[in-house]
Formats: C-alpha cells, structure tokens, sequence
C-alpha cells in the first residue's frame, strides 16, 4: 500500500477500534499526555460523541520539564473538556515501593505515574482509556535504520549486544549486584537469551518494534494500565484491537519512522487540531533546588529503609554499595536523580518476599 492508503486504514482501524470500546458510564477519565496515542483516543472519543468525563495529566518528577501539561491542557481545552493536573510523588522512594507492590514484584518502574493512580482512585473513576502499544506500533519508538541492517543481515548477536547496550547499565550491574548473581546471571547468558528471542520476530515488517511489543510493552509497560490502575474496572486499550494490530504490525518502518504516519492520521481526519504542536520547546523545568531536594529526601527515606533491613544478608544486591551511594546523594549540594534506586530496592524486595 501506498503511504495514503496506509493513513487512510490506519484512521479507518482506529476508529473501529474505538467503536467496540466506547463508555458505558458517564465516570470516563482520560489520562492525557502531549503526545500522539493519548490524543488519538480523545479526538476520536470526541468524534464519535462519547467524550471524558475528564481529563488529566501527571507533571512528571524532576528533572522533567511541564511539557506533557502544557501541551495536554491546550488539547482538552480545545475540544471543551475539563483538564486537571497532578503533580508528581511527594515521596520517590515511597511512590517506588507503592509501584513495586502494584505490579506484585513484577515492576519496571512506573514510579512517577502513582499519584495518578491515586487521583483515579479518589474519583471513583469506572471507565478509562490508553494508549499502550501505540508508540511501538506506529511511531517505530525503538527502531533504526542500523537495527534494521542487523536483523535483515542475520546478525543477531550484533544486534542483541547493541539493544543490551543503549541503558549502558553494565558496569552498574558489576558494581551493585552480588558476584555470585552475576555469575549465574551474566552478560553472555543475557546477549543468548536476545538473540535468541530476536530470531522469532525476523518474520514481521519491523522486527524491532515486534521484539519490543511482545517483551518490554507486554511485560513491562502493560503494568500500568492493568497493574497500577486496578482500582478501575474497565481499562481500554485500543491499539491493542486485533485488527489495528495486525494492520499496524505489518505497515513497513519506513512508513512510521519520524513518528510520521501517526502525525499524518491525526492531521488529516483531525484538522480542526492541526495547530496544536506535538512539542513545546519552551517548556520549564525544575530548579536544580527542587530537584535536589526531592532525590535527597529520596536517599534519606532508602537510608531507613537499609538500616530497618540489616536482619537478613542479600544474595542478589550489594546493600554495603547501595548505601554508600545513598548516603553520597543525601550529603550532595546538587543532589542528582537517584536511577538506581528502583532497580536496587526491587531486588531486596523480592528477596524479603521469598523469606517471608
């Protein structure tokens, strides 16, 4: 199919999508970012004349800038819809073990996102939307042309290594997790598993994005609609409609490469919106004060955490480098964002549920 042709089905899919999952309840809330999926939803919601009830944005923690807020309000204002906004975490450690808990240990870090739990939960909301899957799907999140090279050329312990590489989380893993975990979990082991994995996804258009959806959207984004927003009944997920998906899966990534095939669609069948921008690149960002301050409160809060734990030794973290790094973060003047802490607290929590 020609590009046309192909923003044309891919309209036509997503409003069928939308067809079979409208509201049958006037409590619909719609977690609205600046961004693509979450607009896509509400335009069409709108057009097809079930609008939210709501609308509502989470400012993410430092050193996130107000983008998402800026941009989201000016969608919701546009299509008449009141627009609210939610404010991140008080607490990062207590927002990381609340979302530890609400995947059931099976968490990659939706920490910033629990206070819009908490807000759907205080409205008592029944119904809402999300985007999962759509920025995999058709904007190519995750895909390159140099990905594409490896995967076509049959190279996929190349491959597995560049997608292992891009966190650069190596040299922390030596650091921080225990050698004896790092022997059974090594590097070598991890570039197999990849590989392996890679080669069952070479059948599709775009085997990156298939590789992402079926492992990290599946296992680890998944959780936030169907984990942390357990206290609604009903959770949409649109672009996971069988036919969009099919659709979507098999569209060639040079179509959605630049995200333009997503833009494409929403400016041509939304144009009264065409004018509001997908970026802000005037948005504001925190201080360094406030974003000092909120990692060090973070660090002392782990400090505690560590010390009320020194009953039982780790087999799986280094608690002696954990907390040294910690207490480094709570003395710093320009404290930094504590990455690590999520990937650390994780593994001593699952230890403490296998000993309980």
């Amino acid at each position: 199919m020609e590009f046309d042709q192909i923003v044309d089905r891919y309209a036509e899919l997503f409003s069928q999508a939308i067809s079979r999952r409208l509201p049958n309840t006037n409590n619909v809330v719609l977690p609205l970012s600046g961004g693509r999926d979450s607009r896509h939803i509400l335009l069409e919601l709108s057009a097809q004349g079930c609008p939210p009830t709501r609308t509502v944005t989470v400012h993410g923690q430092p050193s996130i800038d107000d983008e998402d807020t800026r941009l989201a309000s000016w969608v919701a204002e546009a299509v008449n819809i009141p627009h609210d906004r939610v404010s991140y975490p008080a607490s990062h450690f207590a927002a990381t073990m609340k979302d530890i808990t609400l995947t059931e240990l099976c968490s990659s870090s939706h920490a910033w996102l629990i206070p819009l739990a908490a807000y759907l939960a205080s409205k008592q909301v029944s119904c809402t939307y999300d985007g999962l899957a759509g920025d995999i799907l058709s904007s190519g999140l995750r895909t390159t042309e140099e990905k594409l090279r490896l995967a076509r050329t049959g190279k996929m312990i190349e491959l597995a290594k560049r997608l292992l590489d891009e966190n650069n989380r190596e040299p922390f893993i030596q650091s921080c997790f225990q050698d004896s975990f790092n022997k059974r979990a090594t590097r070598d082991l991890a570039i197999a598993k990849v590989s392996e994995e890679l080669k069952r996804h070479l059948g599709f258009a775009d085997p990156i994005s298939s590789f992402f959806f079926w492992n990290l959207t599946r296992r680890g984004i998944a959780l936030l609609p169907f984990g942390i927003h357990r206290s609604v009944a009903t959770v949409y997920c649109p672009f996971l409609d069988h036919d969009l998906f099919d659709f979507l899966v098999n569209v060639d990534p040079s179509y959605t490469s630049g995200k333009r095939l997503h833009d494409a669609v929403i400016h041509r069948y939304y144009p009264e919106y065409r004018n509001i921008p997908f970026e802000y690149h005037a948005a504001k960002k925190p201080s360094e004060h406030v974003q000092s301050r909120f990692y060090r409160r973070s660090a002392v809060e782990a400090i505690w955490y560590l010390l009320k734990n020194q009953k039982y030794q780790s087999c799986i973290v280094k608690k002696g480098r954990f907390l040294a790094m910690l207490c480094r973060d709570a003395m710093r003047k320009k404290s930094p964002k504590i990455w690590y802490l999520h990937p650390l607290i994780h593994g001593l929590e699952i230890e403490r549920a296998i000993m309980r």
